[in-house]
């Protein structure tokens, strides 16, 4: 290949107009902004939708039951080491709450979401020794407790849960 013959091949490419960049900036903001909500609700958390509960199950290799309780969905994943993790979905097909109960600390960062961050703030800031862990902001409620091989709790967004609920059925 003769020294300029690259140069001559890049220089009669015709130059991008100002459309054709803006179109090329639109489709990969796009396709990264696909990437990320895609991975975001992976896996069944807090405000995610109720498909990404399939998804939960088979990463927990778990048998899922499905059952109506009026305004709301309570889907129940039971694993063989007895894990059970139930995640309750309003009307509009978001998760509002979760619970569980299992021998292995429960996967927080996971099920909380959006919510984890939040939810660190909190714990950093309150002086929790010992007993069950409450923590109550104005978009989240998590209660949780255990020792090692038992551990259970529950977690609801307030303004996601329909209006008739109350926490006791999360208890």
């Amino acid at each position: 290949m003769a020294p300029n013959s690259f140069a001559l091949s890049q220089s009669s490419r015709k130059p991008l107009s100002g459309r054709a960049i803006l179109k090329t900036h639109i489709d990969w903001v796009g396709f990264l902004l696909i990437c990320a909500l895609a991975t975001s609700h992976a896996a069944a958390c807090l405000g995610g939708a109720r498909d990404s509960i399939l998804a939960e199950q088979k990463r927990l290799q778990g048998t899922l039951h499905d059952s109506d309780h009026g305004g709301y969905r309570v889907l129940q994943i039971d694993t063989k080491d007895g894990t059970v993790l139930r995640q309750y979905v309003n009307s509009n097909g978001v998760v509002f709450g979760v619970t569980w109960q299992s021998i292995y600390a429960p996967k927080l960062r996971q099920w909380l979401g959006i919510h984890f961050t939040e939810f660190q703030r909190e714990v950093q800031s309150t002086r929790h020794r010992h007993g069950p862990l409450l923590i109550r902001t104005g978009n989240i409620v998590v209660q949780s407790q255990g020792h090692m091989r038992g551990y259970h709790g529950y977690a609801f967004v307030p303004r996601l849960t329909p209006t008739d609920l109350t926490e006791a059925v999360f208890q």
